[in-house]
């Protein structure tokens, strides 16, 4: 198998974005990104697990609305 150029560049990106998350933030306010996201920024995968069980319980005990989830 021969590597083509979009398999270099789709490399080079992932290499680029794979940013290793330190927020640990359970619940915070929705954020467009305008420029590359710093690590303070990014919440790594067990505190995002954590973050949806919240807004799951919230969700069932009607805590919330679907705008709040939404965002």
């Amino acid at each position: 198998m021969t590597t083509t150029d979009n398999d270099t560049d789709l490399d080079s990106l992932l290499t680029k974005w794979n940013i290793v998350g330190t927020c640990t933030d359970i619940e915070k306010p929705y954020l467009r990104l305008t420029k590359e996201p710093t690590a303070d920024q990014v919440r790594p995968e067990e505190i995002l697990k954590k973050s949806l069980k919240m807004l799951l319980g919230k969700w069932r005990e009607r805590e919330c609305d679907y705008a709040y989830i939404q965002s």
